[in-house]
């Protein structure tokens, strides 16, 4: 009777262990890590829009179209990848810095409830000063919930450019939802 019930906790645990949530499990307008973005995008489209952000490291392309609500996409890509995959995506949604910061609140509440703490780790929401703009007077607050099974990330941010710096750079504050792989994750941090 205890190899029995042994066997049938032991078969719980693992079962439960294949059905972990993953970054790659999770849509950002539409699409997911790990996906080639020429399922979405032709590859003229994507290198016509090639942002040198990351370079040499990973490639970018900022495709401004509305797309699943969003006003701008940004797909994250390993240079020389003839598959384009998916290592990265910002989905912007251009919006308000009050009504931002309500969004970003419910988004993330509704985003918690969907996981377990086995699942995810969610981070307390940190608002700081983004280091593009020298005059520290543009901040981005976030959300960061870290998916345990493969360490991939998921951030909802309002970015709250400065008017200057928003003038000089051709720039919108935003709501963006990004979903980024480990590997990607771990470069960002490094910067």
């Amino acid at each position: 009777m205890k190899k029995i019930l042994g066997i049938v906790v032991l078969g719980l645990l693992l079962s439960l262990n294949a059905y972990a949530a993953k970054i790659s499990d999770f849509e950002v307008a539409g699409m997911s890590i790990g996906e080639s973005a020429l399922k979405y995008y032709s590859e003229k489209k994507l290198i016509d829009n090639y942002q040198d952000w990351f370079a040499p490291k990973y490639s970018v392309s900022e495709i401004e179209e509305k797309k699943d609500g969003f006003d701008d996409i940004q797909l994250i890509y390993k240079p020389n990848d003839s598959e384009f995959k998916i290592e990265g995506i910002s989905a912007l949604e251009y919006i308000d810095g009050k009504e931002c910061q309500k969004k970003l609140d419910n988004e993330a509440s509704s985003i918690q409830g969907q996981f377990t703490p086995q699942e995810v780790k969610f981070y307390k929401k940190k608002t700081f000063k983004h280091s593009a703009d020298k005059s520290g007077k543009s901040k981005v607050t976030s959300v960061k919930i870290k998916f345990k099974s493969d360490k991939g990330v998921l951030i909802i941010a309002c970015y709250d450019w400065s008017d200057s710096y928003a003038a000089k750079m051709d720039y919108n504050d935003n709501l963006r939802f990004s979903i980024r792989s480990n590997t990607y994750e771990k470069f960002l941090n490094r910067r």
